[in-house]
C-alpha cells in the first residue's frame, strides 16, 4: 500500500508536504520503525489474540458495536504489520534478511496453534460473561445447541485457517527468496542478504 500510494500521489508542487511526501514521512517514522521491528511485530501478532480473548476484554467489548469495529481494525493493522515485516513488498524502515523473515514465520506457527488449542480446550464460553451481559446465552440461537461445542469448532477453524495462511506465506517467502537468489548470482547465499522489493 505504501509503494502504491507513493506512485499514485503526485509530488507536491508547493513548499508544503503533500500526500506523497506524508506517506514517505509516516513510512519512515520512528513509530513505524518500532512497530515493524521483528520482535514487536511478532509479539503483537502472537499476543493480541490471547490479550483479547483470555483477559476479559472481549467480554467487556461484546455489548458495543464500536468495540467490535475497533477489534477488527486492530487485528487488521497487526496482521498488516506482521505481513509487512515477513513478506511485504513495501520496503521496511529496518530491512530484514530472508532468514529472519523465515524465522518470524516459524516462530508464529506454534503460537497460532497454541491459541487455537486454548480456545478449543477452555471450559468457559468466551464473551459470555457478566461483563458481556451473557451475550451468547441471551441470544439463544436455535441452531447453536451447545456453546462450548460451537466454540471448539471455532477454535478448529482458527487453527486450520491460521496455519494454512502461515504456510502459504512461508511458501511465498521461500519462492521469492529463490527468485531473488537466482536473479542475483545463483550462489545460494541470497538468504543471508536483504530481500529486495519485487517491482
Amino acid at each position: 500500500p505504501l509503494s502504491l500510494a507513493g506512485q499514485a500521489f503526485a509530488p507536491s508542487t508547493s513548499a508544503l508536504a503533500g500526500p506523497r511526501e506524508w506517506v514517505r514521512i509516516v513510512g519512515g517514522s520512528r513509530f513505524v520503525t518500532a512497530l515493524t521491528h521483528p520482535v514487536v511485530a511478532l509479539a503483537l501478532f502472537v499476543g493480541a489474540p490471547f490479550a483479547l480473548y483470555f483477559t476479559g476484554l472481549f467480554d467487556a467489548a461484546m455489548r458495543f458495536h464500536w468495540a467490535h469495529q475497533a477489534i477488527t481494525g486492530c487485528f487488521l493493522v497487526i496482521g498488516y504489520v506482521f505481513g509487512w515485516a515477513v513478506i511485504g513488498v513495501d520496503p521496511l524502515p529496518r530491512p530484514l534478511p530472508n532468514l529472519a523473515r523465515v524465522g518470524l514465520l516459524l516462530a508464529a506457527m506454534p503460537a497460532d496453534a497454541l491459541f487455537a488449542a486454548a480456545v478449543m480446550n477452555t471450559h468457559r464460553v468466551i464473551g459470555n460473561g457478566p461483563a458481556g451481559a451473557n451475550m451468547y446465552s441471551a441470544l439463544a440461537l436455535p441452531w447453536v445447541r451447545d456453546l462450548l461445542a460451537d466454540q471448539w469448532t471455532a477454535g478448529l477453524i482458527a487453527l486450520v485457517i491460521g496455519e494454512l495462511s502461515l504456510l502459504v506465506a512461508l511458501a511465498a517467502l521461500l519462492l521469492r527468496w529463490s527468485q531473488v537468489d537466482d536473479a542475483e548470482d545463483g550462489s545460494g547465499l541470497g538468504g543471508y542478504r536483504v530481500l529486495s522489493s519485487v517491482r
